[in-house]
């Protein structure tokens, strides 16, 4: 009797043990976890300009193609560390970066006739991003014990935005060809995120997770330096004035035609789309 009493404590004690462990399987509001994930970004139609195409000017003709572009656009990494506040509202801090950006290639062709010769200029140039961004955000989630469905919202704070031009030049009036790489990078300025998704208990350390997602970023020009120019494979780069280098990018001001070489030039600032709406996907791992 005794010893029945004591199997009978052993497999109460046992099967306590195993529905702790099966609760805690299928918990989905264990505090903090850890996301990683990759996603693909899209330009939205509603930023539109000459980011892809090509233009041909022949004396007062111009063919042109604007079509949608971002330079948010393309392959990016994304790690986030949660906490689930309670079981329908969590927060996250999300870094976001851009492993391989969508490039844009950009061609211009100048025709010149003279003297009964026709002349070419051609630019070819090449622009990509490369983005850092923080998204703190909040989590509404329905906790669901093996589907977790759930909606983010947050802001996007920029920790680095760069965008990158590389230009290649070539004329048959002189026979030149040059080459010239421009960075350019951008005011601070706030942006907004959101989310919509589901997660799928695997284990209770680990979920997968998929979502459709958004970024409304759009921060303006600040400044911009060249930093490679070569001139039919010679480096120029030092022989040229502080002006040809460096341009500073002002939201009010005026505009002279004659430039200081001994200072960067002054031009209008623009806005740069880095916008995108996208699918993300990865795993949750429980902490």
């Amino acid at each position: 009797m005794k010893r029945f009493i004591l199997l009978s404590l052993i497999a109460f004690t046992s099967l306590n043990s195993n529905g702790q462990q099966a609760a805690k399987v299928t918990n989905p509001n264990k505090p903090f976890y850890m996301r990683v994930g990759f996603g693909y970004g899209f330009a939205m139609s509603g930023q539109i300009g000459d980011g892809s195409g090509k233009v041909v000017s022949v004396t007062n003709e111009e063919n042109f193609n604007i079509q949608p572009y971002s330079y948010g656009a393309g392959l990016s990494g994304t790690l986030a560390l949660g906490y689930n506040i309670s079981k329908n509202i969590g927060v996250e801090m999300i870094a976001t970066s851009t492993l391989a950006g969508r490039k844009y290639e950009y061609t211009s062709v100048d025709l010149l006739s003279s003297g009964g010769t026709t002349y070419t200029k051609k630019a070819v140039i090449t622009s990509h991003g490369n983005t850092l961004l923080l998204q703190p955000s909040v989590v509404v989630q329905t906790g669901g014990s093996k589907t977790n469905i759930y909606a983010r919202m947050g802001i996007i704070v920029p920790v680095m935005n760069l965008l990158v031009n590389d230009v290649n030049y070539s004329e048959n009036v002189n026979n030149n060809v040059e080459k010239t790489t421009e960075e350019y990078s951008m005011y601070f300025s706030l942006g907004a995120s959101g989310a919509m998704g589901a997660s799928f208990n695997l284990t209770h350390d680990l979920r997968l997770y998929t979502e459709l997602c958004m970024v409304s970023y759009t921060p303006y020009l600040a400044k911009g330096s060249r930093t490679e120019y070569t001139r039919n494979g010679v480096n120029y780069l030092s022989f040229l004035s502080l002006s040809a280098r460096d341009i500073e990018f002002e939201k009010t001001g005026t505009l002279v035609a004659s430039q200081d070489p001994d200072k960067p030039t002054i031009s209008r600032t623009q806005s740069i789309p880095f916008s995108n709406i996208g699918i993300n996907a990865g795993v949750v791992i429980q902490l």
